[in-house]
């Protein structure tokens, strides 16, 4: 603390790790999540990587009762598994401004009608919250992808 300053002021030191894909590359990450609106992917360190079902291979469907993405190819039906690998192409980043705490988010919809109401205040009990899933966390960077190229997709698929 300095005299006169009030603030206080603190030596860091830190590691830092960037990630910042561009458009056009190609990345082996693993599946982690799907739903019948793609499939969800993680590196590791980042998790809001989003393969949309119009960018899955030819012939793919979503089969319900495994909740999971099956490429028909010919006669074999080719799942893609949970915690597989999984090679994609880089088709979009979206960067989403971060709100400070205590501000509304600014890339979220009016959420004002569902807003829950106090135990009591309505004279119902509280609805229970849903968990967390990839797809209802916000980040600051989205990236989408595509595995619509031969080559792309699970490694279990394709020949060293």
């Amino acid at each position: 603390i300095y005299p006169g300053d009030g603030g206080v002021q603190v030596r860091v030191q830190f590691r830092l790790m960037m990630f910042r894909p561009f458009f056009g590359e190609i990345i082996v990450g693993k599946v982690r999540q799907c739903d019948s609106t793609g499939i969800f992917v993680s590196v590791g360190f980042f998790e809001h990587i989003f393969i949309p079902a119009s960018h899955l291979q030819p012939n793919s469907i979503f089969h319900r009762e495994e909740q999971l993405w099956v490429w028909k190819y010919g006669e074999h039906e080719l799942f893609m598994d949970l915690d597989e690998d999984i090679r994609f192409r880089i088709t979009d980043i979206q960067y989403l401004k971060k709100s400070a705490p205590g501000e509304e988010d600014p890339n979220a919809e009016s959420k004002t009608a569902d807003a829950p109401v106090p135990n009591g205040a309505s004279g119902q009990a509280p609805q229970p919250t849903q968990p967390k899933t990839i797809a209802s966390s916000t980040p600051s960077m989205k990236v989408f992808a595509s595995i619509k190229e031969d080559g792309l997709g699970l490694l279990s698929w394709w020949c060293d």
